[in-house]
């Protein structure tokens, strides 16, 4: 077994779409018990021995109706509702307490997951506060009936593309097997047509992982992640329940080996200065959006060092030019130059991440198959006849009301843009910004970083607050309302200072002068920049530090509480630790995007007149990268691997930035340049649209040489449509059809009661849950059967 799990981790690991195929080969990966015990999402209850003081607290209906009402969009969920969930039926139908609802839940869903097939499997916690529930998804028959159920897709194996008669060089990253709709009963098809003999399986078609399951599985541990978190969110909103108390956490669980190996050839490897990361790996085990980041993140620190190149030589020119004769004409000619370089840098490099980030959708086949295609767990609205299907019944929510929300919202987040640039304006007129070649008053500068810093904190739990109450359908529109919101009140947060010196200061109070230079603006705000970008560089340090003591602090914490009789130290296994990970959702995620978006736009804006702004982007852009890459393997719980195609707003936003910036570029050039800084105004306005012009002239010629699919995407898609061609000629249509097994619904019924009953036999501590033994849930500690496999930590 551990031969043929590390052959198929090293033949993955040497497809050249891995950037660090010989470092992952070499790895070594220990093959225990671990890998087969280790759930892959954990449930957190209030152990129900614990008396939290709100047991009597009475529970309104519209509080049910939130966490209980199903996310399904059929009338069929809903009549199978009370089936799945009996105790909280019962329990709703009266005057329900917080106790006893919690009570009722608990047990039911640990029900409701054994009952589908998953692995649920209870421990305590070392303090007795917490039950820990373990599910998981390891019966292969069961992966087999969601896989058909859901149309899940699967990736053929490379053997079945050689059995078509098509041969393709193995190594090339453009000869990826394409994805199709899980069919058992291709198996079956194939041997008919002679592809494969009698006797095969699914496994001998499609794609396999190993590491959980003895023999491997067709699905990844991320797409079992998502099939028992959507299993769930079927009928219950996960995240209300946990608000609302009826539930202290979820999260997907960490392995410990995988972890481990992504310590070693990822999480360590901080002084690389290459930036290769193993995107492959990184998307298989945290998801594609995840992988997008890391993959966008490192993709910009690449340009961002070759573009510090130049930027550091104009500054030792401009530094020169104080003593050398007529440096002022060599310094302007070196300030347009540099200009012209920042301008077909920010074009080429966006229109190289664009060409990536379409090879990646193709090669993870995430363009046909978006998640947002569900229903928000926390979307609200009236069962009404479906759109699509006049005989169900579906949630809709009225227009006009969510006009109203979105106006609301709007009208919120504009107002705090106007109180921020009230602000602003008070700090500029206390502190007139004036800069000399001696000094500078770094108080004012300081108190730009707090009043910035100030309003963020302040406007990101509202923003996040207003976007709930818009009550968006699916997690994609969610999402994308949340980075419009944040992102428009950040842009003003952060630049509106700027924008006052370089476009309104002139006219107004006019600039500072500055030794050697006369009246300039930009030196005003040359050293207000860096400032900016240094303390969004310390507060990324300080926010990774103060986790990880906060984290450590947790964790002594609960075992100082604890005493064994014979006064050893208590045992706490790796996944209970987990527990008590820093928890990463879209606003944490937003967060950390518009960090890493704000340094691109100081970039961008301003680069033209101020280059070294861009070595201080790259040292926030690395900073960020490797504070990312620590957190996500020491101190994050494991983040949900959600779809995305691409870096979603995201790319919108860095291409309104640079449109914006080559605007600015010509502005900047033109009132505050060294050439221009004695021409009259009709020299300047009209340098400064010819400037503009030639920008959207060198973005619409970079996008026709640089199209969103390179060559090798092209092939991908091509070589793919190829394979499902030849394969829909050897097969019939009938494989494009996801088929049930045939059943009648009579069967299926009957099925279904005896697999609920063979799970409930194999859930483990099912008869002391059933019999409310409470005491009698055992710890995961030394004592337990599993614990050689899933009680150590991992070292840090």
């Amino acid at each position: 077994r551990r031969s043929v799990i590390v052959r198929a981790q090293t033949e993955e690991a040497s497809s050249p779409q891995s950037e660090v195929a010989r470092k992952w080969a070499r790895s070594t990966t220990k093959q225990d018990d671990e890998a087969y015990l280790t759930p892959d999402v954990m449930m957190v209850f209030h152990h129900p021995t614990v008396q939290l003081g709100d047991e009597e607290q009475r529970v309104t209906p519209e509080m049910l109706q939130r966490i209980f009402c199903h996310v399904g969009v059929s009338s069929t969920v809903a009549q199978e509702y009370g089936a799945c969930f009996p105790r909280v039926t019962v329990a709703a139908q009266g005057e329900p307490t917080l106790g006893m609802l919690r009570h009722a839940f608990f047990l039911d869903v640990c029900e409701y997951l054994a009952g589908v097939g998953m692995e649920v499997k209870v421990f305590s916690s070392v303090d007795d506060d917490e039950v820990f529930v373990r599910v998981g998804l390891r019966d292969e028959g069961i992966i087999v009936h969601h896989a058909e159920r859901q149309n899940w897709q699967c990736q053929l194996r490379k053997e079945i593309v050689a059995l078509l008669g098509i041969r393709q060089d193995p190594q090339d990253p453009a000869s990826s097997p394409p994805y199709v709709p899980f069919n058992k009963g291709m198996v079956q098809q194939m041997v008919n047509a002679g592809l494969l003999q009698e006797g095969s399986e699914v496994m001998d078609v499609y794609r396999t992982f190993h590491g959980v399951i003895p023999g491997g599985s067709i699905l990844s541990a991320s797409d079992r992640i998502r099939i028992i978190l959507r299993q769930i969110c079927q009928h219950i909103d996960i995240d209300e329940a946990e608000i609302q108390g009826l539930l202290v956490d979820w999260f997907p669980v960490h392995s410990r080996t995988r972890v481990e190996d992504l310590r070693a050839v990822w999480g360590e490897a901080w002084h690389d200065p290459s930036f290769r990361q193993p995107i492959q790996t990184i998307n298989q085990y945290f998801g594609p959006r995840v992988a997008f980041f890391f993959a966008w993140t490192g993709f910009y620190c690449k340009g961002l060092t070759c573009l510090a190149i130049p930027a550091v030589l104009f500054v030792g020119l401009m530094a020169a030019s104080l003593y050398i004769p007529e440096g002022k004409l060599a310094l302007g000619i070196a300030e347009l130059g540099f200009a012209a370089c920042l301008l077909v840098w920010a074009v080429v490099t966006l229109r190289l991440w664009v060409r990536q980030q379409e090879f990646f959708i193709q090669d993870w086949d995430w363009q046909l198959h978006p998640e947002s295609e569900g229903h928000r767990p926390g979307y609200v609205g009236n069962m009404e006849t479906s759109e699509v299907n006049e005989l169900e019944q579906e949630k809709r929510y009225p227009p006009e009301q969510a006009a109203l929300w979105w106006s609301v919202s709007t009208g919120v987040t504009v107002l705090f843009c106007l109180v921020d640039l009230i602000c602003i304006g008070i700090w500029v007129a206390v502190f007139q910004v004036s800069v000399t070649a001696q000094g500078f008053d770094i108080t004012a500068f300081v108190m730009l970083a707090v009043i910035i810093k100030v309003f963020e904190v302040v406007y990101i739990p509202v923003a996040v607050y207003l976007n709930d109450l818009e009550n968006h359908r699916t997690e994609e529109a969610h999402t994308n309302a949340l980075v419009w919101k944040i992102f428009a009140f950040q842009a003003i947060n952060y630049y509106a200072p700027f924008f006052y010196v370089i476009l309104v200061q002139p006219h107004s109070t006019g600039c500072p002068e500055v030794v050697g230079f006369g009246a300039d603006c930009v030196m005003a705000i040359r050293m207000e920049l860096i400032v900016t970008l240094l303390a969004l560089i310390v507060f990324r340090i300080a926010e990774v530090g103060l986790h990880f003591w906060y984290i450590r602090w947790q964790l002594e914490s609960e075992l100082a509480k604890v005493e064994t009789a014979d006064g050893k130290e208590v045992a706490r296994s790796y996944m209970e630790e987990q527990g008590k990970y820093y928890e990463v959702r879209d606003k944490e995620s937003i967060e950390l995007h518009i960090q890493l978006l704000v340094s691109l736009g100081f970039v961008l804006l301003f680069g033209s007149v101020i280059p070294i702004v861009s070595v201080f982007a790259l040292v926030m852009f690395v900073t960020t990268l490797r504070s990312a890459v620590y957190m996500h393997t020491h101190l994050m719980k494991r983040p949900i691997p959600r779809r995305a195609l691409g870096i979603g707003p995201w790319q919108h936003l860095v291409i309104g930035l640079t449109v914006a910036g080559i605007l600015m570029g010509g502005l900047t050039l033109s009132f505050h340049g060294v050439l221009l800084r004695d021409a009259t105004t009709v020299a300047r306005v009209s340098f400064c649209l010819a400037w503009f012009m030639g920008g959207l002239a060198v973005f619409a010629i970079c996008t026709l040489l640089l199209p969103s699919e390179d060559a090798t995407t092209a092939l991908l898609v091509r070589r793919r449509a190829y394979v499902e061609s030849r394969l829909h000629t050897k097969l019939g249509t009938a494989m494009l059809t996801s088929r049930r097994d045939g059943l009648t619904a009579t069967q299926r019924r009957v099925l279904r009661v005896a697999t609920v009953a063979k799970s409930l036999r194999q859930a483990e501590n099912w008869a002391v849950l059933a019999e409310e033994k409470w005491e009698q849930i055992p710890h995961l500690d030394a004592g337990h059967p599993d614990w050689r496999a899933l009680g150590p930590v991992p070292e840090r």
